[in-house]
């Protein structure tokens, strides 16, 4: 099941909806500044700035979407897979057919973040005590004030890092007008669905997905079902990524 069980979350975050879901693959760390440095100097870039935090495993940031599918044609092709992306300026779209690297969809997110689709309210754990075991989260009680290298806190059960806090992490997906149904002020409960992409086009703003709360947020903004989005082409101190394949 997909969405708010807890009943505290946004209106955008409920009903409940029954996903389905195909084999995938999903990264077990964020994307880190090591390889996607790697990257900039191999295709002839400028290095994202780290505004002097330091590089190395702490994950990517100043990263658009467009950045990020980007980089995983490139990864694809250095691995020998078939690119998931054609990229004509800004106008992307996806072979699922492909093996190559590619942004998980905000369904494949949620369900791993919520250790296959458990009722978990944060990534690991539902108990707020325990957040900050978990994850990097807003003040430095967790012993850090900015994002911190991949991997410093617990894993949840599927044992991915960092899917709550540290850096939020950019989804394939559109941001729809409504992802769920409503009729005369009632919410209808929505269609089981399977493999979902997301609405086909952007509703009234043109925002990509991102999902996981950042190092800045607080614990409401950094649960498993919070829903936010932003223009693909904006790079934030914020956003980063994760990589994610079908496994076909």
């Amino acid at each position: 099941m997909k969405g708010d069980a807890f009943g505290d979350g946004w209106s955008n975050e409920r009903p409940l909806q029954e996903v389905t879901l195909s084999d995938y693959y999903i990264g077990r760390y964020e994307v880190t500044y090591e390889e996607f440095d790697t990257f900039c100097n191999a295709t002839i870039r400028d290095l994202k700035p780290d505004l002097d935090r330091g590089r190395g495993k702490r994950p990517i940031i100043f990263v658009s979407w467009f950045d990020a599918v980007t980089y995983c044609n490139w990864l694809s092709q250095e691995h020998g897979f078939t690119p998931v992306y054609t990229i004509d300026d800004e106008e992307v779209t996806a072979n699922w057919k492909a093996d190559g690297y590619r942004l998980p969809t905000e369904a494949e997110w949620e369900f791993a973040a919520r250790s296959r689709g458990r009722k978990d309210k944060w990534a690991g754990t539902s108990d707020e005590n325990e957040l900050k075991l978990y994850a990097n989260i807003q003040g430095n009680e967790d012993g850090y004030d900015h994002p911190a290298p991949v991997g410093s806190f617990k894993p949840n059960d599927l044992g991915l890092y960092d899917m709550t806090g540290n850096v939020s992490e950019w989804c394939w997906d559109w941001q729809g007008k409504d992802r769920y149904a409503k009729k005369d002020r009632q919410i209808e409960a929505p269609k089981a669905v399977t493999d979902p992409k997301g609405p086909d086009t952007w509703y009234n703003v043109p925002y990509r997905l991102v999902r996981g709360g950042a190092a800045s947020y607080g614990n409401k903004y950094l649960r498993c079902t919070q829903r936010g989005g932003t223009n693909p082409e904006s790079a934030t101190f914020a956003i980063g990524f994760r990589l994610a394949r079908s496994a076909w």
